[in-house]
């Protein structure tokens, strides 16, 4: 596998921003359709977001109010860019189309999903049920896709003469 380009780096950044916002969008879409966040249904409810995970997983006490809204959103987004990286490396093991968009859902909703697990079996707690299954594959579907396409879309520009 050849090493990541500056321009497939730039072009990752940018789609995993774009993706982020979409799923925040559909975040926000599914809660107001849903009636709200209950048990991980349409956004993160309380107990699914970052700063409490982290704290019942290790342990910790959660932040206060503030400091937990700027680590979940540090969290939120920091990820969502971050996994913006997975398609120049999929483009670069010559994975396209919708076998990347699967690798690409794998790599970002399963860490998160699996966190979740741990955390539920250690409480005792059932799995989600599948239509939570189902919103939470719907949001990070949203996420794969718009990634993908922003990143193809941007790989125009870079083909052009100086790009």
């Amino acid at each position: 596998m050849r090493s990541l380009r500056r321009h497939q780096l730039m072009r990752a950044l940018v789609s995993g921003c774009v993706a982020t916002a979409a799923y925040t969008a559909a975040s926000s879409l599914l809660r107001h359709r849903h009636g709200g966040a209950h048990a991980g249904e349409g956004a993160a409810a309380p107990v699914d977001r970052p700063a409490a995970v982290a704290a019942e997983l290790t342990g910790g006490r959660e932040p206060r109010r503030e400091r937990r809204v700027l680590v979940d959103t540090a969290v939120h987004w920091g990820y969502g860019i971050m996994c913006g990286l997975a398609r120049p490396l999929l483009e670069n093991g010559e994975v396209r189309g919708w076998r990347a968009d699967a690798a690409h859902l794998a790599v970002v909703w399963l860490p998160w999903r699996a966190l979740l697990v741990v955390r539920d079996l250690r409480r005792g707690t059932p799995l989600p049920e599948p239509r939570v299954l189902t919103r939470e594959l719907v949001k990070h579907g949203v996420y794969v896709l718009v990634a993908g396409r922003v990143y193809d879309l941007l790989d125009r520009d870079t083909d052009a003469p100086g790009g």
